[in-house]
């Protein structure tokens, strides 16, 4: 894997690992292979430990003026963060305690690291791919459990392990049609055998796949947006998961024309974006709503219809989209609308035998029904809401076998790495079946693998590198 050296790694970094200000405690980090030289310097009078094993030690300036009685603990290479020889020291954590031991750190001769160093040394010494690095900058900014979780199942290897699933076939058929091009001397016919083709299109369903479920971070969180019918309830929904009035509520249908986002928090520190839309009529059944001071019930309508063309598109773009089924009024949804699930609400205004046929009704679509509330009464509210955290964050399919909810998520280069992988395996199937010169075929499986491999870190511009490393604090 080929690594820009953004930053010379051959001379020891020293930073403050923990948060800057008065603490219990403070970390202070030493990397590079004059660390354990260097921590001899500050502590003159301590012995030599073994590797990850913690001791007391007095810490000295060069005149031998006292620091801190701190607790030390020497990490040999390569089996360190870094793959250096690292020092970690636990001190007071006073702000001039720190900030002594690092002047005197610096003093000895280590270096200010640079945002990131530290994990940046681990990805050029091999402990870490580029996904990995940037899991852990993920880790650091995640904000509720569902965040937390997949960054750390990324900074397992999750993202690495698909990607050599996915290369591993990929190269090997580009190394046999190289050799091909490259020796046509030689018994290795056109280099192109029986079952390579099926091998490129399970990798390029997978993409696809993968494809489909993927969502970039970011800090909005997942999107849950709220369809249904006119008048049944999505507001009183939003507004009780608020806490608060954020969108008005009226008794005539049509009143909500453009889309409510209000940012819904959940248990453990998850959140929700939550989007109320406008109500969708059946086609042909759409009236011309007018409405006092609107003005004529054809402008009215025009402005109903866009409403509703933007509660589609809001659909379309929803991590889940749950249709709301009114018990008075049950409509099913529009046959052409990403529906995930489906809640009944004004459950106080019909008994249990028409509950129940609802549901029975709703059963033939084959999603599920994630139960009755009623949001005026303030009944089922908080467990709707559970189960859309559930749902949403807990990783359980409530869509159709083989579709979960749970998103993959990942930063926007990944995204695209994958979308052109995709993009360049389906022309290599196309030329396959056009016959097309084995040269064409190869140029463009070496495109896939080079996506794919940008993904981990494979030929990427420092640029990649820089801005990765941008988003991480000194110490790290």
């Amino acid at each position: 894997m080929a690594i820009p050296a953004l930053h010379g790694n051959d001379d020891t970094i020293v930073a403050q690992a923990t948060a800057p200000g008065p603490a219990a405690l403070a970390i202070v980090r030493l990397s590079g292979q004059g660390s354990a030289q260097l921590l001899r310097r500050l502590a003159p009078a301590a012995r030599p430990h073994a590797s990850h094993r913690m001791h007391r030690a007095t810490l000295r300036d060069g005149d031998g003026a006292a620091l801190d009685d701190a607790m030390v603990v020497t990490f040999l290479a390569p089996h360190s963060y870094t793959g250096e020889e690292m020092i970690e020291l636990y001190l007071h954590g006073g702000v001039g305690v720190v900030e002594a031991v690092v002047a005197a750190c610096v003093a000895a001769g280590a270096r200010a690291a640079l945002p990131g160093e530290f994990t940046q040394r681990a990805m050029l010494h091999g402990r870490l791919d580029l996904s990995q690095v940037e899991a852990v900058a993920d880790l650091l900014h995640a904000g509720g459990g569902a965040e937390r979780q997949a960054a750390l199942a990324q900074l397992r290897g999750g993202l690495r392990d698909l990607v050599d699933q996915w290369l591993a076939p990929l190269e090997s058929i580009l190394a046999a049609w190289r050799a091909a091009l490259d020796f046509p001397d030689d018994d290795t016919g056109d280099g192109i055998v029986p079952g390579q083709q099926g091998r490129l299109k399970e990798v390029a369903e997978a993409l696809g796949r993968l494809r489909q479920q993927m969502r970039v971070r970011g800090q909005q969180g997942r999107l849950l947006v709220l369809c249904g019918a006119p008048n049944v309830g999505k507001s009183t929904l939003l507004n009780a998961w608020a806490g608060e009035t954020r969108v008005l509520v009226d008794g005539r249908a049509g009143t909500t024309r453009d889309p409510v986002e209000v940012r819904v928090g959940l248990a453990g520190g998850d959140h929700l974006l939550v989007c109320d839309t406008a109500g969708l009529r059946q086609a042909a059944a759409a009236p011309t709503l007018a409405v006092a001071g609107d003005g004529d019930g054809d402008a009215a309508a025009q402005l109903e219809a866009l409403g509703m063309a933007q509660s589609r598109r809001w659909a379309q773009r929803a991590d889940c989209c749950l249709w709301l089924l009114a018990g008075d009024a049950p409509q099913m949804p529009p046959p052409d609308l990403a529906v995930h699930a489906a809640v009944g609400t004004k459950a106080d205004l019909i008994d249990a035998a028409a509950r129940k046929r609802i549901e029975q009704t709703w059963a033939v679509s084959g999603l599920p029904f994630w139960g009755w509330i009623s949001a005026a009464r303030g009944v089922g509210v908080g467990e709707l809401l559970s189960v859309a955290q559930q749902q949403l964050t807990g990783g359980v399919s409530a869509a159709a076998e083989g579709t979960p909810l749970a998103a993959t998520w990942v930063r926007q280069r990944h995204q695209e790495a994958v979308m052109r992988a995709e993009q360049h395996l389906k022309s290599v199937l196309v030329g396959l079946s056009q016959q097309q010169p084995l040269d064409m075929l190869a140029y463009d499986l070496q495109l896939a693998c080079a996506q794919l491999g940008s993904i981990v870190g494979r030929d990427v511009d420092a640029a990649v590198f820089e801005q990765v490393f941008a988003d991480f604090c000194v110490g790290k």
